[in-house]
């Protein structure tokens, strides 16, 4: 599955490519995420526009002096920006390293470019 839609054949499905299968699985069956979206009890979960405005907020704040980031912030407040941040894991190991900074030997990180960011 990984290779019919790795678009550019880096190993890696990035965002775009994640999308772009997951309308094809659903055009092939348009009861496919059903049961992912609903619960038991009938439930639907969301992100509002202010959740996402707030964790792309607090984001911004903590990690803003991180100059190794400066490609990644600050994150729009509205949209798609925030989810298209982890795109690649940098950014999130950049927050698991502040909430707890010996779980990430922050020398392996690798930015886009495959070199080491720090």
């Amino acid at each position: 599955m990984i290779k019919e839609n790795d678009k550019n054949a880096d190993g890696v499905i990035a965002w775009s490519e994640f999308v772009d299968m997951m309308i094809k699985m659903k055009g092939t069956n348009p009861d496919a995420f059903s049961a992912v979206t609903e619960n038991a009890h009938g439930g639907k979960h969301t992100i509002s526009p202010e959740q996402v405005s707030t964790f792309a907020k607090l984001i911004n704040v903590i990690l803003k002096d991180d100059t190794d980031l400066s490609d990644y912030l600050p994150i729009a407040c509205d949209g798609e920006s925030l989810f298209h941040a982890f795109d690649n894991g940098v950014l999130l190991a950049k927050i698991v390293h502040v909430i707890d900074a010996d779980s990430i030997d922050l020398r392996v990180i690798k930015n886009e470019k495959n070199m080491s960011v720090f």
